[in-house]
């Protein structure tokens, strides 16, 4: 008989329904899908009324994962779990460079060379074989450079080079200055030995040189960078510096010209003298009212060319006794040349201060020896040591402040204690500034009252200057 087609009521397949309807014989199917993983754990089913057995949840898909060589693919069922074992293999050996150690085929992926005991034996594109031995490496791998020492030409062909490793062959610097003509045409090129085809300067740049051609306003040359074919210019205002100096030249410093085309005189102006340049100048010219000629200059001279700190000048007013005594320690031994060293006893460190500042003076070396509380300077005699025309004490005294010369002495003074025609060597250069019109004390009063104070100042300066 054929098949029965009647029509039946019973659960389906996976037991979703109860009553399903389905042919007679046939199992009865639902609409729900299978929402469950198969058993790769990977992929889900997603079959209709699935009955949830093995057998209908293994994965037919391919693996396809990367194996551990990271060169080929599971090509097994789906599976959970990781992969088995690249099984490919080639049929092509492993050979080292030189050819003494190999793997014969068949070859298994992710098989490496093991590591060849002999030593590489290439002969290199130079010609040289090696110096020292190295290890056999792969073809495709470089041998370490050549060390052979040989003779060749610098970069830029002016000099033979003699004891260059091969492997800087034509690549030797001969370290001299290139020198050839730069497009602005007035520099060359100040890059060391480098090859004909390499330009001087990069494409597209100029030359950044210093132009150093005068200045029409001035004469100093220009600092601006090569602006060659145009001409200087001269509305900028001079950059140079130029020494400039006050009127007895004890005073020195640096300053920027600023000349221009439109003040074609240098903007420098000269320096004004302070009053230790007053002091000086007064010293000289008492020396020459005191009939001491030969000293006149010394005092000038030995201000210009000896001016004492601040610091130093200060310790020798407090400490006056102690400093008279260094001075005459020092003055015995610039005077004995025999004497190669000047060791001074232990002292406190401001003193030794005080003699390290005042070293250079004489035109000593010092430094400090020994541990305290037995440290001590010690001064070492050089070819410029000489005596200072003005001694620390006599500089501290000079350079006393002009209020120290108006004290009670200029008001008990007599009109008998002092030549008037004495003082006229104290006359200011420029016309004296007249008296306010509020002035108590009479012009001709004020006139007496400063020739009292220059002629104590005569003899105050008379003990210093003889």
């Amino acid at each position: 008989c054929p098949p029965c087609a009647a029509a039946v009521r019973k659960p389906c397949r996976c037991g979703a329904e109860t009553a399903a309807s389905a042919v007679c014989g046939q199992p009865a199917l639902c609409d729900r899908v299978c929402a469950l993983k198969r058993q790769c754990r990977r992929h889900r089913c997603n079959a209709t009324c699935c009955p949830g057995d093995a057998a209908h949840h293994a994965c037919p898909l391919t693996c396809n994962r990367l194996l551990a060589c990271k060169q080929h693919r599971c090509a097994a069922t789906c599976h959970a779990g990781p992969c088995a074992p690249c099984q490919t293999t080639s049929s092509v050996p492993l050979v080292c460079g030189c050819g003494r150690t190999r793997v014969e085929a068949p070859v298994a992926c992710g098989a490496s060379l093991p590591a060849c005991r002999f030593a590489c034996e290439r002969v290199r594109a130079c010609g040289h074989y090696s110096v020292a031995a190295h290890e056999c490496h792969a073809a495709d791998t470089a041998c370490p450079p050549c060390a052979v020492l040989v003779t060749t030409p610098c970069m830029c062909g002016a000099r033979e080079l003699r004891s260059i490793p091969c492997y800087r062959a034509g690549g030797a610097s001969c370290g001299r200055i290139c020198g050839r003509l730069l497009a602005c045409g007035g520099h060359t090129c100040q890059r060391s030995c480098h090859r004909p085809d390499d330009m001087c300067l990069a494409p597209g740049a100029s030359c950044q040189q210093r132009c150093g051609k005068p200045r029409k306003a001035c004469g100093h040359a220009c600092i601006l960078p090569c602006h060659s074919p145009a001409m200087c210019s001269e509305a900028l205002p001079c950059a140079a510096k130029v020494d400039v100096a006050c009127a007895c030249g004890r005073l020195t410093a640096q300053r920027t010209c600023g000349a221009t085309s439109v003040a074609p005189s240098s903007g420098a102006a000269p320096l004004e003298c302070d009053e230790l340049c007053r002091v000086a100048e007064r010293n000289r010219r008492v020396a020459l009212a005191l009939g001491l000629s030969e000293r006149a200059d010394a005092p000038l001279d030995g201000l210009a060319r000896m001016r004492y700190s601040d610091a130093v000048l200060q310790f020798a007013r407090a400490h006056s006794a102690w400093v008279r005594d260094i001075e005459a320690q020092l003055a015995a031994f610039v005077g004995d040349r025999a004497r190669a060293a000047l060791n001074f006893p232990p002292m406190r460190p401001r003193q030794r201060a005080f003699l390290h500042a005042l070293a250079p003076a004489y035109g000593c070396s010092s430094r400090s020896v020994d541990r305290e509380p037995v440290r001590s300077v010690c001064w070492a005699r050089t070819p410029h040591t000489t005596l200072p025309s003005i001694v620390p004490s006599a500089a501290a005294r000079y350079a006393r402040p002009p209020a120290v010369v108006c004290s009670d002495r200029v008001l008990a003074a007599e009109e008998a204690d002092f030549d008037d025609a004495a003082s006229h060597i104290f006359e200011p250069a420029q016309p004296p500034v007249p008296a306010p019109a509020s002035a108590s004390v009479p012009a001709s009063a004020a006139d007496r009252q400063r020739r009292k104070i220059d002629f104590l100042a005569i003899s105050d300066l008379r003990h210093g200057l003889t």
